[in-house]
């Protein structure tokens, strides 16, 4: 995993970090089990706090962003819930940049 995301080798001393974002950066993390594991999490959290499929894909959106959904974003999403669950919402909310960078 730290390979993917170009970990620096803590046996070298470097003034700076090298950069470098690649496409198999972004498939790790939407492959990760870690990740797909904790968007299971998240999603039966949030199941058991909310009834229905537009406050539970609100309510995602905003335990990841810290915001909520835009009107474009909650129409998408909702489709997505409602034809592969909640649960892959949250792994693709957990894949943005917005929820992977501090901005």
């Amino acid at each position: 995993v730290f390979g993917v995301f170009d970990c620096p080798d803590a046996s070298q001393m470097t003034p700076t970090r090298s950069r470098s974002t690649t496409a198999v950066q972004a498939l790790s993390l939407l492959n990760s089990q870690f990740v797909n594991r904790q968007a299971e999490y998240l999603a039966n959290d949030i199941r058991n706090r909310t009834k229905t499929l537009p406050e539970q894909v609100n309510l995602a959106v905003f335990r990841t962003l810290c915001r909520p959904a835009e009107p474009a974003e909650l129409k998408i999403l909702s489709e997505v819930a409602s034809n592969q669950g909640l649960t892959q919402v949250c792994r693709i909310l957990m894949n943005l940049n917005e929820f992977v960078f501090i901005q």
